[in-house]
């Protein structure tokens, strides 16, 4: 049997709720940075990464209101965590490696979504810089293994 698929129809709709919803006891998404030298897999988990540290760093709650409406082309739903960079000043050491980002469920204490950086984006704090991006959300079918 082939593969199914999320039509473009709704698979808006069904980023919209994940990201999006008001769901009574379930608290917004962290966005977190981690430092530690590793390739996420399926199998990764939250105690798998160093979170940074640097002076100037702290997790950032994603709150659920603040997601994009989903874009769709061919088959993908694409939200934005609102459209301005989240900037982190770094006003102190330790100097660190960022190698990617994770978004944490602290309410589940678990990750739900972990990804590295591009190569060229793997570099060291620089005191008096600042690091920044703009989370971003893509929902799309995938047949499973």
């Amino acid at each position: 049997m082939p593969a199914g698929l999320l039509p473009d129809e709704g698979i808006a709709a069904q980023l919209e709720y994940i990201l999006k919803a008001s769901i009574s006891g379930v608290l917004p998404w962290q966005l977190m940075l981690f430092v530690n030298d590793i390739v996420p897999t399926h199998a990764t988990v939250l105690a798998d990464l160093v979170e940074a540290t640097f002076q100037g760093y702290a997790r950032v709650n994603l709150t659920r209101s603040e997601w994009t409406t989903p874009t769709v082309h061919d088959g993908c739903a694409h939200s934005t965590w609102g459209s301005t960079v989240v900037t982190w000043y770094v006003n102190g050491g330790p100097t660190e490696t960022i190698y990617g980002y994770a978004y944490v469920d602290a309410s589940m204490g678990v990750i739900r979504l972990v990804q590295r950086l591009d190569a060229g984006d793997i570099r060291p704090v620089e005191i008096g810089g600042k690091v920044t991006m703009l989370p971003e959300y893509s929902l799309t079918s995938a047949e499973c293994p």
